[in-house]
C-alpha cells in the first residue's frame, strides 16, 4: 500500500519501516528522514500505545490543550467566585441571625432582671424589715381608710415621738406602718395594742411573714 509523504509529497510505502504515521488530525504518513526522525527512533514510535504528531498537528494539539485548560480555569474561577459569593451571603445571614438572637436574649435577660428587681422590691420583701408594723382589722370587710382613721385617732405619733417613714395600704383593709428603728416600731405596737386590739390584729412583720397572713 503506497501513498504520498505529507511533507515532500513523494511516494512512500507504509509497509516499509522507514515511514511514520501521524496520530493527529491529519492522519498523514511521512518519510522518517523528512521529519528528522532517526532509524533508531522508529521502533519506539511504532510501538503500541505511542502517539506521534507531525509539526502542524502538534501545534494544533497544543492550542487545543491550552484552550481546554484556559476554558477549565475560567469555569473553575467562576465556580470559585460563585462559592465565595454564596458563602459570603450565608455568612451575612448567620451573623444577622446571631445578632437578632443575641439581641432577643439581651432583651429577655433585661426582662428577667427587671422582674427579679421588682420581685426583690415587692411588698413581701419591703415589709421584711423589723421596723414595720401591720394593723389589720378583724372585720375583713373594713376599708383601708377606716383603719387609717382609727390609727390616727388613737395613736399619736407626735406624743410617742415616733418618726413614721412610710404608710402603705394592704389587702383586707390593713395598714402597713414603717417606723425609723425597731424601738419606735415596738412603742407603736405597744400603744396600738392597748387601744386597738379589740378591733384589730397588730403584728410586726416577722409574725406576718411566718403566718403568711398577707
Amino acid at each position: 500500500m503506497s501513498s504520498k509523504c505529507g511533507k515532500c509529497e513523494d511516494t512512500l510505502d507504509r509497509r516499509k519501516s522507514s515511514s511514520v504515521t501521524c496520530s493527529g488530525f491529519c492522519n498523514n504518513s511521512f518519510h522518517a528522514n523528512c521529519c528528522g526522525i532517526s532509524n533508531d527512533s522508529l521502533p519506539c514510535l511504532k510501538s503500541p500505545g505511542f502517539c506521534w504528531y507531525c509539526a502542524e498537528c502538534f501545534k494544533m494539539k497544543n492550542k487545543y490543550e491550552l484552550y481546554m485548560k484556559n476554558s477549565f480555569d475560567e469555569k473553575l474561577l467562576k465556580m470559585i467566585s460563585g462559592f465565595e459569593s454564596m458563602f459570603s451571603d450565608l455568612k451575612q445571614k448567620i451573623l444577622a441571625t446571631a445578632k437578632d438572637t443575641f439581641s432577643e436574649m439581651s432583651v429577655a435577660n433585661k426582662d428577667v432582671s427587671s422582674k427579679a428587681l421588682k420581685e426583690k422590691n415587692s411588698y413581701a420583701n419591703i415589709v421584711s424589715s423589723k421596723s414595720m408594723i401591720v394593723v389589720k382589722p378583724k372585720n375583713t370587710g373594713q376599708t383601708n381608710a377606716e383603719t387609717k382613721s382609727d390609727i390616727v385617732t388613737n395613736v399619736s405619733a407626735a406624743q410617742l415621738n415616733l418618726k413614721v417613714s412610710k404608710v402603705k395600704q394592704i389587702k383586707d383593709g390593713g395598714i402597713l406602718i414603717s417606723c425609723d428603728g425597731s424601738e419606735g416600731a415596738n412603742n407603736f405596737k405597744k400603744v396600738a395594742s392597748e387601744k386597738l386590739s379589740a378591733k384589730y390584729d397588730i403584728s410586726d412583720v416577722n409574725m406576718l411573714l411566718a403566718s403568711k397572713a398577707f
